[in-house]
């Protein structure tokens, strides 16, 4: 009762396990012996006859089968072990597989994901199928689109007008009987391995011809579980394919899924980054054109039609306004990327109008195969709206800027008004606040104040004695000094004013001005005793202005002295009643515009804006 060696045969555990089988016999035959002689002390029992024939059966017959049975059980471990090596071999052959697979799918990972630019990622994944698996030819199809029409992104080894033709062949009569619609229905893969008969590939079999396939796999491109297309792999010769290549390409897919998924996204990212650069340009033109409307509203059209034009690029773009301020009808047509008659265009028209009231129409021209999505549809009709609001204001703005000039004017005659109530009481006053205007305003502009600030303190220097119409005229007009008691009255002229302005919007910004001029750099000054940089600055401008005016005027009890003197005893008190850097911009100023204030007085409309 042999083993027959089969596969294993030559292993250690299988020569172990012969060694234990020639054993057995002899290890059944001892036994027999050492019952028979450490049990019964003795080989053959003397006694009866009967005692003697039991004896020699035993010895004849239990030894040879206890014998037959231990080889049963020897060949029975035998095959076991043979059957146990085989499944281990299989499997490790199986996981050695698998392994490569693996390895396969890991490097063609790094490669496709490295990459991303979305036509490159196409590409490559081509390639790198057709390097990691027995097929020569493959092609990467992506799609349906908004038309349910579909691509080819990329090839490899297959003849330039298979593409063509396979593309369009998806979207005619075959399209429902091809491996591709079969993968988009079903989300599984295709495995054809005879495509003359196979009834999946019936509308396409004259293509597969003229590409020498006879198998192929269709693997569905799937992102969370979005069907983005169909990975397609051929082979040239007919046969069978393994479950174990349709596991690979199965995974390769879906790493080329992933790759081409990061594409798109990065494909996007920078289509929206550059689509808003575009779009942030346009409204900064459109502002800058909007400003200069109130000469016509024609640069602000050419405007638009430019950027449309270069936003929707490959596009034409026709603008005609027929309803404008004060505008004859106005047409533009500006062109990008596109030559007039070089293909077939579809045309899209859409009103340029804003709350019913409709200024003309926009015309776009666009590819057959350059669809707008609803982003640029989005920002296109945004464009629209800006552009109808920037004609709509063309006549507006226009009225507006008169009413606000009028309005200016109204005040400042107003204020003119004030001033001279002021003056009429305030003899010693006459002309002064017109020249503190002017030289506040050459100090300000010495010291590099913005433009848009030269304004309140134009209109605070103007006014900041406008609360001693609220002094009495026993004070206000005593003549020589004053004493202790009138000087608290006198000293709240500044009070008064804030009081009586600072309600007024217009004058708001000058308000500080007007409260506190009387203030000192050391905090000495009044109403607030302020020190430093915390008085305003407009206020500290007035000071060294008010200062320079009263040493240089006459006054009815002395005469105006000299700008050195002035300059000497302002200079004598910086960084105690004024602030040294004011006092460093008077001493910069030239003497001839000093004298030029000296001699005229302000005109305020020059300051109204």
């Amino acid at each position: 009762m042999s083993v027959k060696q089969g596969h294993g045969s030559n292993t250690p555990d299988y020569q172990v396990a012969m060694r234990v089988r020639s054993m057995i016999p002899l290890a059944l035959a001892g036994l027999v012996l050492s019952f028979e002689l450490v049990w019964k002390d003795r080989f053959i029992a003397p006694g009866t006859t009967a005692d003697r024939v039991v004896n020699a059966l035993l010895f004849l017959l239990v030894g040879p089968l206890m014998a037959w049975w231990g080889q049963s059980m020897a060949r029975s471990l035998l095959q076991r072990l043979v059957r146990s090596e085989a499944a281990s071999e299989e499997k490790s052959r199986y996981l050695e597989v698998r392994n490569r697979q693996l390895q396969t799918v890991l490097q063609a990972s790094r490669a496709m994901t490295a990459v991303l630019d979305l036509k490159q990622v196409a590409a490559l994944v081509v390639d790198q199928i057709v390097a990691y698996t027995r097929f020569s030819k493959a092609c990467l199809v992506l799609g349906p689109d908004e038309m349910e029409r579909y691509r080819i992104a990329a090839s490899a080894g297959l003849p330039d007008e298979f593409g063509s033709d396979f593309a369009q062949a998806l979207t005619g009569p075959g399209k429902a009987s091809s491996p591709v619609e079969w993968c988009r229905v079903t989300r599984q893969p295709v495995v054809v391995e005879s495509p003359g008969k196979d009834f999946r590939t019936s509308g396409l079999r004259q293509i597969f011809a003229m590409g020498r396939i006879e198998g192929m796999i269709a693997i569905p491109l799937l992102y969370n579980d979005q069907f983005r297309g169909t990975l397609m792999v051929f082979q040239e010769k007919g046969g069978p394919i393994s479950t174990s290549e349709v596991s690979l390409v199965s995974a390769l897919t879906a790493q080329a899924a992933l790759a081409l998924e990061n594409a798109r996204l990065y494909t996007l990212t920078a289509q929206h980054r550059s689509r808003l650069h575009s779009t942030l340009d346009f409204f900064r033109d459109v502002a800058s054109a909007l400003a200069r409307a109130r000469s016509g509203v024609s640069p602000v059209l050419h405007l638009v039609a430019q950027v449309t034009a270069r936003l929707l690029a490959p596009a034409r773009v026709h603008l005609m306004i027929t309803k404008s301020a004060r505008q004859s009808p106005v047409s533009v047509t500006e062109s990008v990327g596109m030559e007039e008659g070089a293909e077939t265009y579809r045309a899209l028209t859409l009103p340029v109008a804003l709350d019913a009231d409709q200024f003309g129409q926009i015309d776009i021209y666009l590819p057959d195969k350059r669809p707008l999505d609803a982003e640029e549809m989005l920002i296109l009709q945004s464009f629209l709206n800006l552009t109808a609001s920037a004609l709509g204001s063309a006549t507006v703005a226009a009225e507006m800027r008169q009413a606000v000039i009028d309005v200016e004017r109204a005040y400042m005659g107003t204020l003119e008004a004030l001033i001279k109530a002021l003056e009429m009481r305030d003899h010693e006053t006459e002309g002064h606040s017109r020249r503190v205007v002017q030289y506040s305003l050459s100090l300000a502009q010495k010291l590099g104040v913005p433009e848009e600030e030269l304004v309140p303190i134009m209109r605070g220097a103007l006014l900041h004695d406008i609360g001693k119409i609220g002094i009495p005229d026993s004070i206000l007009r005593k003549q020589g000094p004053l004493n202790d008691e009138e000087w608290i009255v006198m000293k709240q002229h500044p009070r008064i004013g804030y009081e009586m302005l600072k309600g007024i919007e217009f004058l708001h910004a000058a308000v500080p001005v007007i409260l506190h001029h009387h203030e000192r750099w050391d905090g000495t000054g009044y109403p607030s005793g302020l020190v430093g940089e915390v008085i305003p600055l407009g206020a500290r401008i007035f000071s060294v202005a008010d200062a320079y005016d009263a040493i240089t005027s006459d006054r009815p009890y002395r005469k105006g002295r000299s700008h050195e003197t002035a300059v000497k005893e302002i200079s004598a008190g910086a960084g105690r009643q004024f602030d040294p850097r004011v006092v460093e911009a008077l001493k910069a100023l030239p003497d001839e515009e000093l004298a030029r204030i000296r001699g005229r007085g302000l005109d305020p409309v020059r300051y109204q804006v």
